[in-house]
């Protein structure tokens, strides 16, 4: 089982709200690419910040856990991803709980991480209804290779 949080946004580029730019209209197709890789670049320095406050929030008993999380911004001239992960088989149910373990509800470390971490620059909103429950548990093995 791995845990993986992969928000996948088309940018709108007549509404550019998420990058603060506003404009009322955007003519050429290099203007758009240009917003999506500035807004690329602030979110991939953000995830510095991800991944700090996740390994500070996580339980740690081998550290394996800590070390296995990590975050990657893909970006495209029409979209962008960001994908966080915990590769260790036991990433989900320290996120969110078992009910046969003593952390019943679990001890969330990737949530507040992405809250933290891209709030400012994406809006708390947009975290709060596309980033957060974009997370998903990931079983088979091969996924990181």
């Amino acid at each position: 089982m791995k845990l993986i949080s992969k928000v996948y946004t088309n940018y709108n580029a007549t509404a550019p709200k998420y990058s603060g730019y506003h404009s009322e209209a955007l003519g050429a197709t290099y203007v758009i690419e240009d917003r999506i890789y500035t807004l690329g670049i602030r979110l991939t320095q953000r995830g510095e910040v991800f991944k700090k406050v996740a390994k500070d929030k996580v339980l740690v008993d081998t550290g394996k856990l800590r070390e296995s999380i990590g975050v990657k911004t893909l970006i495209s001239p029409s979209s962008i991803q960001i994908l966080a992960y915990a590769t260790q088989p036991y990433a989900g149910y320290i996120e969110f709980g078992t009910s046969k373990w003593k952390y019943m509800y679990g001890v969330p470390y990737i949530r507040p991480a992405l809250r933290e971490a891209y709030s400012d620059v994406l809006g708390k909103d947009f975290v709060e209804n596309r980033v957060i429950p974009s997370i998903y548990v990931w079983y088979p093995t091969t996924f990181f290779g």
